[in-house]
């Protein structure tokens, strides 16, 4: 689980910024939050984050989708190609700052131990990289690298495979070439974040998103059996739902679609998933990245959740998170959206509201808003705009 993240100088975020996960004693005791391992308090299962157009609010959550790309992936970029990370526009000479806390299972011994991963990159050139592990009250250093006189220095786990290192690669990626147990298993975590927004840029579109799902589901079997009875709970009425190759060869390449099947008594049509409702199709689509985080545990990073939904499948939606039998490994889900109305349905330490300053966008957690009731109709005050990050029109 995620259990805070902070970013400096990415995208339109100039000065640091943090979503932290982690709730006091005073949040309610319900199935919204998670056991904080061996710490007091709780960690929240579904967050929301709110703001206006061009606000910044995906910026914060595209750092999620980037750093699994940079973590899992970095071992294949080319030699110059750049990070997924952007500065600040207007301080493209800093470092872009990056800290996440998280816990994940060791492989070996199937421990669940808390992290603390820093990182500090200018387009392709990695200027520190640490991970620590917390043992006991304080957290030891697992690895460090940096960026000293135009070399690196690394220290901790696998020195020995420091040699070559390229710029642009991450060393957990590197370790994971070498198959070092504890950096597979970090890996593998991050893995298990699931987005639909792209690693270079916002949400993946429509078309391309629901042609994106039909992979993922034509590749499991039991997957995609899952959505269809999930669907039908949802009343939406399709009885199955196949995948043919529609070009290419057999064995070549080419692509494939899904196609509905509908039945009314002996009698059965299919439709192709593009001739579906936009409803259907966007439930087809976000239910291929919530259901692999639910049924093995991670997080779904989720931009503009209330696109193409009715406001009643939004709040099924979180449920699946909410409720013990739809998420027995404690999955969580963090989403961008401007259906005000769902605020009223989580705590004030689950709302973040990003609003812009300055040129630079900033991100505060409603519950720090000094005289917000834990009871207040947040949608209500937020639209009236008593909490700000709404559009100012004249």
């Amino acid at each position: 689980m995620i259990i805070s993240f902070e970013i400096q100088n990415y995208l339109s975020f100039s000065g640091a910024s943090t979503v932290d996960l982690s709730v006091g004693t005073s949040a309610p005791d319900n199935y919204h939050f998670l056991s904080n391992l061996n710490e007091k308090g709780r960690i929240a299962k579904i967050a929301g984050v709110y703001g206006a157009n061009a606000s910044g609010k995906t910026n914060i959550i595209r750092i999620l989708p980037a750093l699994v790309d940079f973590i899992t992936e970095s071992f294949s970029y080319k030699l110059d190609e750049a990070t997924p990370f952007r500065t600040h526009f207007f301080h493209r000479e800093k470092p872009i700052s990056v800290s996440i806390e998280f816990a994940a299972q060791d492989q070996q011994s199937q421990e669940i131990k808390r992290y603390k991963y820093d990182l500090k990159v200018i387009d392709h050139v990695v200027h520190y990289e640490r991970l620590r592990v917390k043992s006991s009250k304080l957290y030891s250093r697992v690895f460090e690298r940096q960026w000293i006189d135009g070399q690196y220095k690394v220290q901790g786990l696998g020195e020995k495979q420091a040699a070559n290192l390229r710029q642009n690669v991450s060393w957990l990626a590197w370790l994971g070439q070498y198959n070092v147990p504890e950096a597979v298993s970090i890996i593998q975590y991050f893995k298990r974040i699931k987005s639909n927004i792209s690693v270079g840029g916002p949400r993946i579109p429509g078309f391309i998103s629901t042609l994106g799902a039909v992979d993922v589901y034509r590749s499991n079997p039991l997957l995609s059996e899952s959505m269809v009875a999930q669907l039908n709970r949802w009343d939406i009425d399709i009885h199955n739902v196949v995948y043919e190759r529609i070009d290419g060869t057999e064995d070549g390449p080419g692509h494939w679609m899904a196609y509905c099947i509908h039945k009314l008594g002996d009698k059965e049509a299919r439709l192709s998933i593009l001739n579906e409702s936009s409803g259907t199709m966007g439930l087809f689509s976000l239910l291929s990245i919530v259901l692999p985080v639910l049924e093995r545990g991670g997080i779904a990073v989720i931009d503009e959740l209330e696109s193409d939904l009715h406001p009643h499948m939004l709040e099924a939606v979180l449920n699946l998170f909410v409720q013990p039998e739809s998420n027995p490994h404690g999955a969580q889900l963090l989403f961008t959206s401007h259906a005000d109305w769902l605020m009223n349905i989580l705590h004030k330490t689950q709302i973040f509201l990003v609003d812009k300053k300055d040129a630079g966008s900033e991100a505060v957690r409603l519950s720090d808003i000094r005289g917000v009731a834990a009871r207040e109709n947040f949608s209500a005050r937020y639209r009236a705009g008593s909490y700000g990050a709404v559009p100012e029109i004249d």
